[in-house]
């Protein structure tokens, strides 16, 4: 029989025990010992608890006792002058998974082929139509790819700024971003790393709310006269959304004598705000400091909860702060007591549209525990 000779990009193989291998490929199981005279080559297969199967001695393949959709995938290669004889499986199927032993005489070498059914999807979280990764700048931004599917799991890589994070199944990094990593591409891969195979990959991109830039004033002074109006404007830049602006003097907050206008720009999506302020000064604050501030994300500072019969009366005050309020548990036959307005008022800071520093909203619940 003439030495059989097969494409490398269809065969894979190993020099190790144990071997992987896509459904639909070509696998080859090496043999490391050799036919004599004497001695053939035997290849059997073991698949757990069942018992040892017949595959093929030297170049014979066993025909009697196996299926021909078993036997019309295998074939045997190798320098058989020189004692070769390898075992190819063609069209890997998952029931070709187990163990496989090649003996010769008393030696004998055992291969678990491995057989992966590869992902069908992979996909990073979070991420909006426009392929953007929200997220705020300085505040921690958890990035995570999962993979669908896949035996065994699938390796994952997930780079992000030049780093990799790497995982089975799924991959995550937390991290603050700054303003230079707005942009910035994020990749995801899923494959199996020791087959240096990866079919599946997803892009996206960094979008971040941008803290603003303020833009100082001319001078570190301002000199008018009593009782005549300052007018002075302060600008912020590269902010994304729009910044809100505010004025305080001294510990007086004076932005409601304050107008602002806003720029987008479409390349960037970044924004240019300038504030105007004209506000009547007299002795009282001569020497006080004028400041102007930029916010493009405030952050609510405190948000009280209360709840209110339907008839506005006071009913509690719940102690924790969070914008979400969680009901305290109660026995079923006395959750009736829940209904009623529930108000938050929360600030940050900042005076609002309305003029008023606190925010006030509320809804309405009825709960429908029973009464006995």
């Amino acid at each position: 029989m003439q030495n059989d000779k097969h494409n490398s990009t269809t065969i894979e193989h190993l020099l190790d025990a144990d071997q992987q291998v896509l459904t639909g490929k070509t696998v080859q199981l090496i043999c490391p010992y050799k036919a004599t005279p004497s001695n053939r080559v035997r290849w059997d297969y073991k698949k757990e608890e069942s018992s040892t199967v017949f595959l093929a001695e030297n170049d014979f393949i066993n025909t009697k006792t196996l299926s021909p959709e078993v036997y019309n995938r295998l074939s045997v290669s190798g320098n058989h002058a020189a004692g070769e004889y390898h075992l190819n499986i063609a069209d890997v199927r998952k029931s070709d998974e187990g163990k496989y032993e090649c003996s010769v005489s008393t030696n004998n070498r055992m291969i678990m082929l491995t057989v992966i059914i590869g992902p069908t999807a992979v996909s990073l979280d979070n991420v909006t139509q426009d392929n953007k990764i929200p997220g705020i700048e300085g505040k921690d931004m958890p990035i995570k790819c999962t993979a669908v599917g896949g035996h065994p799991p699938p390796d994952i890589k997930l780079v992000i700024l030049g780093s990799t994070y790497t995982g089975k199944q799924s991959a995550q990094r937390t991290f603050k971003p700054n303003s230079s990593m707005d942009g910035s591409t994020v990749t995801c891969l899923a494959g199996y790393t020791d087959i240096s195979y990866f079919p599946l990959n997803t892009t996206a991109y960094i979008y971040l709310k941008l803290k603003p830039n303020i833009s100082p004033f001319d001078s570190d002074t301002v000199d008018i006269e009593e009782t005549k109006y300052l007018i002075v404007s302060c600008q912020s830049s590269g902010s994304r959304p729009a910044a809100s602006m505010y004025w305080l003097v001294g510990q007086q907050n004076i932005t409601l004598n304050s107008k602002s206008q806003s720029y987008h720009d479409p390349s960037t999506d970044k924004y240019l705000v300038t504030s105007k302020l004209r506000y009547r000064l007299n002795r009282n604050y001569n020497g006080q400091k004028l400041i102007c501030r930029a916010n493009a994300n405030p952050p609510v500072n405190t948000c009280k909860w209360q709840h209110r019969s339907k008839y506005g009366e006071y009913i509690r005050e719940f102690s924790n702060n969070n914008q979400t309020l969680t009901l305290p548990t109660v026995p079923e036959d006395q959750r009736y007591q829940d209904t009623g307005e529930y108000v938050c008022t929360a600030e940050n800071g900042i005076i609002g549209t309305n003029g008023q520093l606190k925010q006030t909203g509320f809804g309405y619940v009825i709960s429908t525990g029973n009464v006995y």
